[in-house]
């Protein structure tokens, strides 16, 4: 039986193979998997990259390309976890992320009507008692002013950006 890292590093040799030739760094994407296994986080990219690609097959809503330290990652790029390629916006992934305090929480943006879509997929996949969805709170927990200063009334009612946190957990 494979450990996960050899899953994962499966996964990412089958995928890097697909991609155009110098798209992704080797030495990079090895530097960003050893970070990874040293963290012990390769179960959580798996199942990110298969929810991402479950995603992807529905055709109604758009994932967005992330954001924060995924945009100078060459592994969120080869899992298909971020649709920028890295080589291509030239940032140096040492400043994103790479150190003990990096927050490697996967962050993807969705179209408001695709929120109960994304959750669906994941209980539909994980099972119902291992997903759960949750509002995310500002750290200065004033989520619900800066709702407010944000929102437009220029259509019917008003318009919110919503941020969710959607968590799996297999224990």
């Amino acid at each position: 039986m494979k450990t996960k890292i050899e899953e994962l590093r499966e996964i990412v040799s089958r995928r890097t193979e697909s991609l155009k030739a110098g798209c992704v760094n080797q030495m990079i994407l090895e530097a960003e998997l050893t970070f990874i296994e040293k963290r012990h986080m390769e179960e959580y990219f798996i199942v990110a990259h298969r929810l991402f690609a479950e995603l992807k097959k529905d055709e109604r809503f758009l994932l967005g390309p992330g954001w924060n330290w995924m945009l100078s990652s060459h592994l969120c790029y080869v899992l298909g976890l971020s649709n920028l390629s890295p080589c291509d916006i030239d940032l140096t992934p040492i400043f994103m992320w790479g150190d003990d305090n990096s927050d490697l929480t996967i962050g993807i943006e969705v179209d408001e009507d695709s929120y109960d879509t994304v959750f669906d997929t994941a209980v539909s996949m994980f099972g119902y008692s291992n997903v759960a969805r949750m509002p995310v709170m500002d750290k200065c927990k004033d989520y619900q002013r800066r709702q407010n200063m944000i929102g437009n009334d220029l259509y019917v009612g008003k318009s919110y950006p919503q941020v969710y946190a959607l968590l799996l957990c297999f224990d």
